[in-house]
C-alpha cells in the first residue's frame, strides 16, 4: 500500500465486502495442500476482534488467526491473501485512531508493522513475499523478507525485475495459477533464505 497517511483505514475496517462468506475451490493441488475444498473468507472487522484479545507479550501470527477462523466457520482453511491485507489494515487503522488501539507489531514504528517502507515500491515487493509464504504454509513475521532484496529493490537486475512481475501475476490468480507458484517456489531457493534488520547487521559487519 503507498500514500497510507491519506487512506482511511477505520473505513476500509469497517467495510465487509460482503463477508464473511465462503467459496468452494476445484484446483485439486490446492485442495491437496490445504485439505479440502472449502475456503472461508473473514471480514476485517472479524480480524480486528481476534488481535484485541492478544495478550500482552503474546505473538500470534496470521496463520494461526487463519486456523481459528477455519476451525469456528467450520471451512478447510481461510484465505490466505485477504488475510495477510486485512491484518495490515487493523494495524493501520489502529495507528490511525486517537486510542482505543488494537495490538499488532510495533517493532519498528517508523515502517509500521515493519512492513511499509519510505519506497512503495518496496513495500509492495514485500507483500508479495508475504503472500507467498503464506500460500506455501511457511508463514513469516513481518520483519523478514528475502536475503537477496535486502540491499533494496533498486539493487535487482532487469531479469529479476521481470521474475518479480511474473510472481506478483500468479498471485493475482493463487487459485488457478498453484502449480506454477509451486514450481516458482521450488526453482527459486533465494525466495526461502530469509534475513531481517537483526541479521542485517551481522552481514554488512563481516561480508
Amino acid at each position: 500500500m503507498a500514500n497510507e497517511d491519506k487512506k482511511d483505514f477505520n473505513g476500509m475496517l469497517h467495510d465487509s465486502k460482503d463477508m464473511p462468506k465462503f467459496q468452494t475451490i476445484t484446483d485439486k493441488k490446492s485442495i491437496e495442500k490445504y485439505g479440502g475444498d472449502r475456503m472461508y473468507f473473514a471480514p476485517p472487522i472479524d480480524y480486528d476482534k481476534v488481535m484485541r484479545q492478544v495478550p500482552r507479550g503474546m505473538v500470534l501470527t496470521v496463520g494461526k488467526i487463519r486456523e481459528y477462523f477455519a476451525r469456528e466457520s467450520g471451512a478447510d482453511f481461510t484465505e490466505p491473501i485477504t488475510a495477510g491485507i486485512f491484518v495490515s489494515i487493523v494495524a493501520w487503522a489502529s495507528y490511525q485512531r486517537a486510542g482505543d488501539e488494537t495490538p499488532y507489531r510495533k517493532s519498528a514504528l517508523n515502517k509500521k508493522l515493519d512492513l511499509y517502507t519510505p519506497d512503495p515500491l518496496q513495500g509492495v515487493c514485500e507483500y508479495l513475499f508475504m503472500d507467498l509464504h503464506a500460500l506455501m504454509n511457511n508463514e513469516i513475521f513481518y520483519s523478514y523478507q528475502p536475503l537477496y532484496l535486502r540491499r533494496g529493490i533498486q539493487t535487482l537486475s532487469e531479469e529479476e525485475l521481470r521474475e518479480l512481475d511474473c510472481l506478483a501475476e500468479l498471485l493475482a490468480g493463487p487459485d488457478k495459477n498453484m502449480e506454477k507458484i509451486e514450481h516458482l517456489w521450488t526453482a527459486n531457493e533465494k525466495f526461502s533464505v530469509l534475513t531481517n534488520n537483526t541479521q542485517n547487521i551481522y552481514y554488512d559487519v563481516f561480508e
